[in-house]
């Protein structure tokens, strides 16, 4: 890959890791994320992490 595709990805996954934190503050602020949404959010990150590595 080339350096300017893996900067790409790089901002790319910033750019989620992002919206997903802000999500998860704001429905946690709003009372609307529950401990089974967590761990099914994490389980979903993990999985595409290990896809991309």
């Amino acid at each position: 890959m080339r350096a300017g595709g893996r900067a790409a990805y790089a901002v790319l996954a910033l750019a989620t890791g992002v919206a997903l934190l802000g999500y998860v503050v704001f429905a946690q602020l709003a009372g609307r994320f529950t401990v089974r949404d967590e761990e099914r959010l994490r389980a979903w990150v993990e999985g595409h992490l290990r896809g991309a590595a």
